[in-house]
């Protein structure tokens, strides 16, 4: 499991993110959609696992990513 960073949305999860499955996040506009899979991509990283990140709308901007690493 990957943790969301959230303890509320882990628990709902049970535990986080599974491992090895796509996961498809949706939603309104400007409601955290991005920064929450960009923290669960970051969280990955840190246990040493591989990310696949799939932009569907063209909007990705790795800088923030970096950002939120640091």
């Amino acid at each position: 499991m990957i943790e969301t960073g959230l303890k509320k949305l882990d628990k709902f999860l049970g535990g986080g993110i599974k491992e090895g499955l796509i996961t498809d996040v949706s939603g309104q506009n400007s409601t955290g959609k991005t920064q929450l899979m960009f923290q669960i991509c970051v969280n990955a990283l840190k246990d040493g696992k591989e990310v696949l990140f799939q932009d569907t709308t063209g909007e990705f901007r790795p800088e923030r990513l970096f950002e939120i690493m640091q």
